[in-house]
């Protein structure tokens, strides 16, 4: 799958996530593009998981730690923390082959989670600038 194909196919799967999260009224959740946010970044811990090497367990953990305080701190006080992590997960996508050699990882991943993530990003900061997205403060949730 070439790279342009592989950033395609996220694009059209964010599109659709979107589709079906606005039909469900999902993306509505403060707490929405942060919980996104910490399972795209525990994909690449599986992949690192499945290689089983020790160093690209803790080197794949080491950057999935700094997007989970990213998610946290955007669930928890301010959700552009969260978007901001999401658009920094896909760069991060782009440039992964250059930080961690994990065999594992299938060629066309990172241009895929690529178009994910930025798609995402900017997907939910246009809700939430358009006030679509309920941003509401913890325990003030119906």
């Amino acid at each position: 799958m070439t790279w342009l194909l592989s950033l395609a196919s996220g694009v059209i799967l964010a599109l659709a996530v979107a589709a079906l999260a606005r039909l469900v009224k999902l993306d509505q959740h403060r707490l929405f593009a942060p919980v996104l946010l910490v399972v795209i970044a525990l994909f690449y811990v599986g992949f690192a998981l499945a290689n089983g090497s020790s160093h690209i367990i803790i080197q794949e953990l080491t950057a999935a730690s700094l997007f989970l305080i990213l998610a946290l701190a955007g669930g928890a006080f301010y959700i552009p923390i969260a978007i901001f992590g999401l658009l920094l997960h896909g760069v991060f996508d782009v440039f992964h082959p250059s930080f961690v050699e994990n065999p594992d990882v299938p060629t066309w991943w990172p241009a895929f989670c690529a178009g994910f993530d930025i798609t995402v990003a900017f997907w939910v900061w246009w809700l939430w600038r358009r006030g679509k997205a309920r941003i509401v403060a913890p325990g003030d949730e119906p």
